[in-house]
């Protein structure tokens, strides 16, 4: 299991005590030995898919030990134990939390000087509520939980318009990700195909595409993708997307085809591709987290 950013901090300052300087990647690479994390641990990413989660948290409890001024980073990258640190160490603590960090006056005058910090940290329970994730962690929870719930709101909208909508509504979706110029189709005799892709400027390659706006509940079957199949091989095609509103049944995932390569999208992903591209949605707010540029301050 990855340790808490709390967890990682006791066994980092015992690190630079027996190794002396060393950077966040060494120390993240330590301390994975040290926790035995499994090869999926070490490289499980953040939700934001930019750090490893155990990069993470180490950096974050660095980051905590240097404002209590247990640690400090004697040049660009590097960090090394203090004079407080190596005391603090000789006393052979057991552990060591954010809550005992709030002894050393560095650490609580950076917390009372600190609104947001001070709401988290000034009381016992708030400290015993935030144990195991980073700032980034809850950043990127709360956008996960932002987008759960638009998911819900978009798809709810979806399913109060007609069909009609709904095929507009997934061509534009397919040409805005990129896959070329579309149109919306009338075809029953060919099995239900709704849209058209042409890949390429000559129409040499196509998508075809089954679109189905079917309430909650009411799943794809098997005898639909393999009716959806049929329609595209008497086309002599070999690409289709079948989208749906609801969700496919087990035997309409397992169903494959040699010769059609078929890509299956159920309500929630359609909903979430939405978003990704502004289709039905809009960019509301653009919050950047940013970080010190070492170059800048090497360059003199």
């Amino acid at each position: 299991m990855i340790p808490t950013y709390q967890e990682c901090m006791l066994p980092l300052l015992r690190l630079l005590k027996e190794k002396g300087t060393l950077s966040l990647s060494e120390c993240t690479n330590i301390l994975s030995e040290k926790f035995r994390l499994t090869p999926h641990e070490r490289n499980e990413l953040l939700p934001s898919k930019k750090q490893t989660i155990i990069k993470n948290r180490v950096g974050w409890a660095k980051f905590y030990l240097d404002k209590a001024g247990l640690l400090e980073v004697p040049s660009r990258g590097n960090y090394a134990l203090t004079d407080n640190g190596l005391r603090f160490l000789d006393d052979n603590p057991s552990s060591l939390t954010t809550e005992d960090l709030m002894s050393f006056p560095a650490f609580k005058n950076f917390i009372t000087n600190n609104k947001e910090a001070e709401k988290s940290l000034t009381t016992q329970s708030a400290i015993q509520d935030i144990p195991t994730k980073t700032p980034e962690e809850i950043i990127d929870e709360n956008f996960k939980y932002i987008i759960h719930n638009l998911v819900d709101e978009v798809l709810g909208l979806v399913l109060q318009k007609d069909s009609d909508f709904f095929e507009r509504l997934v061509m534009d979706l397919l040409v805005q990700m990129g896959y070329g110029d579309g149109r919306v189709t009338r075809r029953s005799r060919d099995g239900g195909i709704d849209g058209i892709i042409d890949e390429d400027k000559l129409g040499l390659e196509k998508i075809y595409i089954q679109a189905k706006r079917w309430q909650p509940g009411n799943n794809v079957g098997r005898s639909e993708v393999e009716s959806f199949v049929g329609a595209i091989d008497r086309q002599r095609g070999n690409k289709g997307v079948f989208i749906t509103t609801s969700d496919f049944t087990r035997e309409a995932y397992e169903h494959t085809s040699t010769h059609v390569n078929l890509v299956k999208i159920n309500g929630r992903k359609l909903a979430e591709l939405m978003i990704q591209y502004n289709i039905g949605a809009t960019i509301k707010n653009i919050y950047e987290i940013k970080k010190i540029d070492l170059d800048y301050f090497d360059e003199a």
